[in-house]
């Protein structure tokens, strides 16, 4: 009986330690709040129909400007030509 509670004990740990790994938030459970996702991955960026890594800058698409991709999110340089 008492190995019985060691093993649901156990598997208990581990599941919970599979959903933190997982990314899952148990604040979300809340109505209305969103769920805060842990991704170890960085995500990649399309720009102008190229794929990009993570951390990885290129030409804009005017040809002056230099973008930049950070973990799934696009931003480029807003300087003007003189």
């Amino acid at each position: 009986m008492e190995i019985n509670k060691i093993v649901v004990i156990i598997a208990l740990f581990f599941v919970l330690l599979l959903g933190f790994l997982l990314g899952f938030n148990f604040k979300s459970i809340r109505v209305g709040e969103e769920p805060v996702r842990l991704n170890f991955l960085p995500k990649s960026c399309i720009y102008n129909g190229k794929n990009y890594k993570s951390g990885e800058s290129f030409p804009a698409a005017d040809g002056y400007n230099t973008c930049f991709c950070r973990n799934g999110e696009v931003g480029c340089t807003l300087i003007g030509r003189e």
